[in-house]
């Protein structure tokens, strides 16, 4: 499974275009689904496998019998993108930003957010709205005045019109993206 059509699946993606599983002996199929259904069909065995190393993480810690297997992505891609009329991350504070479940991207924002100066859990209102389509709405219409997207659709914003307050890359050291499987399947196939 892997959450959205972003630069991070590139090595899914190449690695399906190159027959790079196939060589290995792997019959892959990639499907796409939301990140916040993901660890549900990876436990289920829906999926063998997420690309969600962060939300496998988080999951983890919330007790979730899961295990990262690697990691591709330890930096987060993610830039704060907001209303042109914030000039920095400090203004942000009483705003109400938007971001997806409360999974990886939201600790991500929440570093962010706190190494920027703002406390999250005073400064800030929580909306979360889902994925990347969804948030990009609520920005165009005002009702959130910033978002984390990731590239491609960190640049689709900016030439919406949309303000980058700051990257997450310089500032969070997370592995945020990988390959998550159960502990199960650990066992019973490393």
């Amino acid at each position: 499974a892997y959450p959205g059509v972003t630069l991070l699946i590139l090595p899914l993606m190449i690695g399906e275009e190159m027959g790079l599983f196939k060589d290995e002996g792997l019959d892959v199929t990639a499907v796409q689904m939301r990140t916040s259904i993901e660890m549900q069909a990876l436990t289920s065995g829906y999926v063998d496998y997420a690309m969600a190393a962060g939300t496998g993480i988080v999951a983890a810690a919330k007790g979730l019998e899961v295990a990262v297997i690697a990691v591709n992505v330890n930096r987060p891609p993610h830039v704060l993108i907001s209303l042109s009329r914030f000039n920095d991350v400090r203004g942000l504070k009483g705003q109400v930003i938007g971001s997806g479940t409360f999974g990886s991207t939201y600790y991500v924002t929440r570093e962010v957010l706190r190494t920027s100066g703002l406390d999250p859990d005073k400064d800030i209102k929580w909306l979360p709205v889902g994925q990347t389509p969804e948030r990009l709405q609520l920005l165009s219409k005002g009702l959130i005045a910033a978002t984390p997207l990731s590239p491609p659709d960190s640049i689709l914003a900016k030439k919406m019109g949309f303000k980058e307050l700051v990257r997450s890359s310089p500032l969070v050291e997370f592995p945020f993206n990988g390959y998550v499987t159960t502990a199960k399947k650990l066992r019973q196939n490393p």
